[in-house]
């Protein structure tokens, strides 16, 4: 009983954060209509994904924490999985601020209307930033 209260709470507090993140999303947008600046809008469809993806992290942390053991952090995973998502989930925010991006073969996906394929990789890099630190006995 008492694993499907956690459950309940972080469902809920997940779903206070989506519905959250969608009101500031659709503010943000409004500004961008009426300024024609697109950094905030890419700020946040870059780093809000992010967020969730750490966010999905952190009940499995919590409890790995609790075991009292040393912490290092899984490289390997870092640097071919975190580091790529983290890149493509940035993207969007990094060609609006100007800074010289390579292209890469997604780029027409990156840049597109719908942000697909940015948020996936952005819910990837935040949980996997967080899972690669892992508690070694």
């Amino acid at each position: 009983m008492i694993h499907i209260s956690k459950y309940l709470f972080v469902t809920v507090v997940f779903a206070i954060i989506l519905y959250i993140g969608a009101f500031i999303q659709l503010e943000i947008q409004e500004y961008q209509r009426s300024n024609y600046r697109m950094v905030p809008l890419m700020l946040f469809v870059s780093f809000f994904p992010i967020l969730i993806g750490m966010f999905l992290r952190v009940p499995g942390l919590v409890k790995e924490l609790k075991q009292n053991k040393r912490w290092e952090i899984d490289w390997g995973k870092v640097l071919m999985i975190g580091i790529p998502t983290l890149y493509i989930a940035l993207y969007p925010f990094l060609f609006s601020i100007g800074i010289p991006v390579v292209s890469i073969f997604l780029s027409n996906y990156l840049l597109g209307t719908q942000y697909v394929t940015t948020t996936i990789a952005g819910v990837v890099s935040g949980y996997i930033l967080l899972g690669s630190l892992k508690g070694k006995s």
